[in-house]
């Protein structure tokens, strides 16, 4: 009797600490449950930033449920859901590496195809617009070389702005035709109203005409306002920014919002105070008015 009385102490120990071992495991379960579902909810109302920690916090604290799987593939999902696409490719591997039993498999090799199919496309997009890029480049070297070519033998006038010394050259070869003072941009500078600073000097650059326009209207910009400390007036329309005739008879587009153009009065002081245009006398803007065309180039240093 002495030797069966220890197995039998130890079943009957066994048997009361079951409840209790039972009553524990469920309770684990029911937390893996509990954080589980609340990363499932956040997960549709589509706030999958926030849903991904939870999945985590799945995975850290109840590595033996039988949720940690669906919180990896979760996980994936919502980083490919967020365009965080290589992140997610690197997720997919890692579920299905960790569980390759588990139904959603399939669905997380679609995702991996997808996603490959689209980094192809991305690629091969930038591959495409590089060559296009190359190729306008190539184009606009080949005319520039043309139009040189021209310019060299004498055969197209073209324009310099020499914004150093406030002049404006009109030349043929290496001729110059015609010579006009100018006023140019006056650089940076502070907005009063805001403090903020705005550049307003004249580019230099290689460019050319891109339009001509007679009787040209000004629409004040809001910077008219702001750089006399003032805010601009609420919902003005473009019949009350209008100023006819400020900018004189002609105006000359050179593009980026910069234009050759005239005054109000006609008459100009040379020096460098514009808002970044190229400002002539009505006379030399005439002139130069009649000795250009849509695709003069403009060389300004």
């Amino acid at each position: 009797m002495r030797f069966r009385i220890k197995p039998i102490i130890l079943l009957m120990a066994v048997i009361c600490l079951f409840p209790a071992v039972l009553a524990a495991k469920n309770a684990i379960f029911d937390s893996a449950d509990s954080t589980f579902n609340r990363a499932e909810q956040l997960y549709k109302e589509g706030k999958y930033g926030d849903a991904i920690p939870v999945y985590q916090e799945v995975i850290t604290k109840y590595p033996l449920s039988h949720l940690v799987s669906q919180s990896q593939f979760r996980i994936a999902e919502s980083l490919y859901n967020q365009g965080r696409e290589i992140e997610a490719m690197e997720q997919f591997n890692l579920y299905i590496n960790n569980s390759r039993l588990d139904p959603n498999v399939s669905n997380a090799y679609g995702y991996l195809m997808e996603i490959k199919e689209k980094k192809y496309q991305d690629d091969l997009d930038a591959s495409q617009a590089q060559v296009r890029q190359l190729d306008q480049e190539a184009s606009r070297v080949k005319e520039s070389c043309k139009y040189l070519k021209a310019v060299k033998e004498g055969e197209e006038p073209y324009l310099e702005l020499d914004i150093s010394n406030n002049h404006l050259n009109i030349k043929m070869a290496a001729q110059t035709l015609y010579s006009f003072p100018i006023v140019s941009g006056q650089g940076k500078k502070i907005l009063q109203a805001t403090g903020q600073q705005k550049d307003f000097s004249t580019p230099r650059g290689v460019v050319e005409v891109l339009s001509k326009e007679k009787d040209p209207v000004w629409y004040r910009p809001d910077w008219f306002w702001l750089e006399h400390g003032e805010q601009p007036p609420a919902d003005l329309t473009a019949e009350e920014r209008a100023v006819p005739g400020y900018l004189g008879k002609y105006r000359i587009n050179l593009g980026g919002g910069i234009y050759i153009h005239g005054t109000e009065s006609g008459k100009i002081r040379p020096g460098r105070y514009s808002h970044g245009c190229i400002r002539m006398n009505s006379a030399d803007l005439e002139q130069v008015w009649s000795m250009t065309k849509v695709g003069t180039r403009v060389f300004i240093y």
